[in-house]
């Protein structure tokens, strides 16, 4: 009798023996897999959308991204993507100086499952923000706020 998929096993198949069992469904082999390593039951990438106020902590944002980017790199698929909105679509420079280079603007047609807010130390949004905001929040996009 095969393990069930339930079963906390660590997978000690090498990637392409992975992906061999995700592909015929062999569940003996599937219950041996880390969860992270099993076959997801869809497509679909999480897309996090970032919105970079200036003044920004750098810090918060890092803690942010970096966990998105280790999932993909240690998943061996892309499980998360990501994109930068400024208010203007312009670059914008953190809180340590550093510029960042962004995707769009604020009112853009984003696809977004979560918008997380970069929050500045100094600096009010336009009523554009707040209008972008809600309109995401209509369409089914989480939204959050970091800072430090």
């Amino acid at each position: 009798m095969s393990p069930m998929f339930g079963e906390r096993e660590a997978c000690i198949l090498p990637p392409p023996e992975r992906r061999a069992a995700a592909t015929t469904g062999d569940c003996a082999t599937i219950a041996r897999m880390s969860p992270a390593a099993r076959p997801r039951r869809h497509s679909h990438v999480y897309h996090v959308g970032f919105l970079l106020v200036a003044q920004f902590p750098m810090m918060a944002f890092a803690a942010a991204l970096e966990p998105l980017r280790a999932a993909n790199r240690l998943s061996g698929s892309t499980l998360y993507g990501w994109s930068f909105y400024s208010r203007d679509g312009r670059p914008v420079i953190a809180s340590n100086g550093v510029e960042v280079a962004v995707h769009g603007a604020v009112g853009a047609d984003a696809k977004l499952d979560l918008l997380l807010v970069c929050a500045g130390t100094q600096e009010t949004q336009p009523p554009s923000v707040t209008k972008w905001l809600r309109a995401l929040a209509r369409t089914g996009t989480a939204l959050g706020g970091i800072s430090l």
